[in-house]
């Protein structure tokens, strides 16, 4: 006998109860199926709301440790510009004073205290070079930072071992092991152009330092931290016209620029061409 003889052979009662059973069975079924799936859905949620917290977290963390960097060495800057500026004018005055006959304070400032405000400056700046390079996971082109802070140290460098060392080194006071000073003679006034001139080249470089990094929070926080904000940070506009604006957009224009107009790119251009003509 064949289920279809079996079913119109049963009782109206029977088929009702079986039809009962079966949307009752049906929709279990179907709730079964609906719960699983809600649970799936929700859990594949929950996965990838816990990964955007901890990429939120860890940009967050990246943009932090890139502020504590930057700051250290904008304070490092900005204690070696002060300690250039100070006996800058320190040394104005005991020269035109000693020009007139007059008497004047012996200057404050000693060559070793600069030398170890330049280390420290030198030193945090090498640190940010560092953590531009580990940044670069980020968008490669944050190097641009990288090839900018070397050539104010290549700059500053030069100044500080070779134009420091002949033309301020010999006029500033030098401290005496029993007490006071040695004799001093303040620079003549015909020497002090120069000096100036050193100064102002230093203290330029040292800034145009303290803007990059200014420059390179700016791309970090439209990188890393624009999304949560949905806004993005206006870049400084220099007033000079010489100056320049470190961004991502524009690395390839600043790339261009810092080869052909300063002397860390041109240094670097000749060495990378020698190499390159060595292997050929």
């Amino acid at each position: 006998m064949d289920l279809i003889a079996i079913w119109q052979s049963c009782d109206s009662t029977i088929k009702a109860s079986i039809i009962g059973a079966g949307a009752t069975c049906a929709a279990a079924f179907f709730g079964f199926s609906a719960v699983v799936f809600q649970i799936g859905a929700q859990g594949r949620q929950s996965r990838r709301s816990i990964i955007e917290n901890e990429r939120r977290k860890l940009k967050a963390s990246m943009y932090e440790d890139a502020v504590a960097v930057t700051r250290v060495m904008a304070d490092a800057a900005i204690e070696l510009a002060n300690e250039i500026r100070g006996l800058d004018m320190q040394l104005a005055v005991a020269s035109l004073a000693a020009g007139v006959g007059m008497s004047f304070d012996v200057p404050t400032a000693r060559f070793p205290e600069i030398l170890a405000a330049y280390g420290r400056f030198s030193d945090s700046t090498i640190k940010l070079i560092f953590l531009v390079e580990n940044r670069r996971v980020i968008d490669p082109r944050l190097l641009i930072f990288r090839a900018a802070l070397n050539s104010v140290l290549h700059n500053t460098n030069a100044l500080m071992f070779s134009e420091f060392m002949m033309h301020v080194m010999p006029i500033v006071p030098v401290e005496n092991p029993n007490g006071g000073t040695f004799p001093y003679e303040p620079p003549k006034k015909e020497d002090l152009p120069k000096i100036k001139e050193i100064f102002s080249a230093f203290i330029d470089n040292v800034e145009d330092s303290i803007a990059y990094t200014d420059d390179f929070l700016v791309d970090l926080q439209n990188l890393l931290l624009s999304d949560l904000f949905d806004n993005k940070v206006e870049h400084r506009v220099p007033l000079d016209p010489a100056k320049r604006t470190i961004t991502i957009e524009n690395f390839k224009e600043i790339e261009s620029w810092l080869n052909s107009n300063t002397a860390f790119g041109k240094t670097t251009a000749d060495i990378d061409s020698n190499v390159a003509a060595k292997y050929r």
